[in-house]
């Protein structure tokens, strides 16, 4: 920041911060240390700020899907390129699913198959009649996903962001992750560095969605919060 001579500092948590149990002595920190004052967003605003980062790739008129999966948390947000219509939320995501499941590296088989009916029984549940509609993936995972897809040296905004990912692709992906152990993920190629411990857990997310609604694929956004929050502030300043 001071190299960069940054004037104002926009700082937010999600699911982790809400969800922490020592978030308020955490958030005294941040404020004593560095003078920001970081914003819980609640899930209704969380919505509201990815579905505004990435609507834009949605088709005029055309009703979409965008899935967010991070860490702690997956959502799915029902809209149109203008307006936002509907979401549901999992209070789970690619490190707690990972935590949850996952106690051998290269994962067991038990694990696996523990892993994947999980997801398929919590999408039968809250999607029981699941519709194709257009869809994005935006997070962490996805752009992840993305990138091993491209074999890319180095984080590519510009190849990501509109790449469609399909769910083949994603598939390839699940069966290679399953068989390797963390360091041989970490080694391979478009592996955003510190995703190989839970980017098995984020494919099969995103493969299970796929499976359920019958897509074809994803298009990626590599547009997340900060973008939407980075518009507020510049609205606000005009």
């Amino acid at each position: 920041c001071n190299t960069l001579k940054v004037e104002q500092v926009v700082c937010a948590g999600t699911e982790a911060l809400r969800r922490a149990k020592d978030s308020a002595s955490f958030l005294k920190k941040i404020k004593q240390q560095f003078g920001w004052q970081v914003y819980v967003l609640s899930p209704e605003m969380e919505v509201k700020l990815i579905f505004l980062a990435s609507s834009n790739l949605i088709p005029t008129g055309e009703k979409a899907m965008l899935v967010e999966s991070g860490g702690g948390s997956t959502e799915f947000i029902f809209g149109y390129r203008e307006r936002l219509l509907s979401y549901n939320f999992f209070p789970f995501g690619a490190l707690t699913l990972t935590n949850k499941f996952v106690h051998n590296d290269p994962i067991s088989p038990e694990e696996f198959n523990t892993l994947k009916d999980f997801l398929t029984q919590k999408l039968e549940q809250t999607f029981p009649e699941p519709k194709n509609l257009f869809s994005l993936a935006s997070g962490g995972g996805a752009t992840t996903l993305a990138s091993v897809s491209l074999k890319l040296e180095h984080f590519e905004d510009e190849a990501i962001h509109n790449y469609f990912l399909t769910s083949e692709e994603i598939k390839r992906q699940v069966k290679l992750y399953k068989t390797l152990n963390s360091e041989q993920r970490r080694k391979i190629k478009g592996m955003q560095p510190g995703r190989e411990d839970i980017i098995l857990a984020s494919a099969v997310i995103y493969q299970q969605i796929a499976t359920h609604f019958n897509l074809p694929g994803f298009i990626i956004s590599s547009r997340g919060i900060r973008y939407a929050l980075l518009q507020y502030e510049l609205k606000s300043l005009n």
